[in-house]
């Protein structure tokens, strides 16, 4: 799967990639399947970037979730946590993909975003 090794090889990857997708499809149990994908996510990987991109990715689904299930604030929340992750990334200065971390930030934006909030979550 694609997108499990976008997140890393073995179990946490594949973990990561269903939480993900279970969130785009608007799976019921997505949420418990984000939050065990981050509790399994920072110990697994020797590339330091990494878990942070996986934490951020897990976030914006997170956001999303919290979103769907009127849990505004919360939502807010995650979606600020994987802004920084993501605005904090080490690799961001060295990184020649910059433009895939922007859109990810927007994606972290868009997760809480509605008409009245646009203003307040632009990137």
């Amino acid at each position: 799967m694609a997108l499990a090794k976008r997140f890393g090889d073995g179990t946490t990857g594949s973990e990561v990639a269903h939480a993900v997708l279970a969130d785009r499809a608007g799976e019921p149990d997505a949420r418990a399947k984000i939050e065990a994908a981050l509790s399994a996510v920072a110990p697994t990987t020797t590339m330091a970037h990494v878990p942070q991109l996986i934490h951020a990715e897990l976030s914006i689904a997170l956001a999303r979730v919290q979103r769907r299930d009127g849990e505004v604030d919360a939502s807010r929340q995650s979606a600020q946590r994987a802004r920084d992750l993501l605005e904090h990334w080490p690799g961001n200065d060295a990184d020649p993909d910059r433009p895939l971390v922007r859109r990810a930030v927007r994606r972290a934006t868009s997760a809480t975003s509605s008409r009245r909030w646009a203003g307040r979550w632009s990137t």
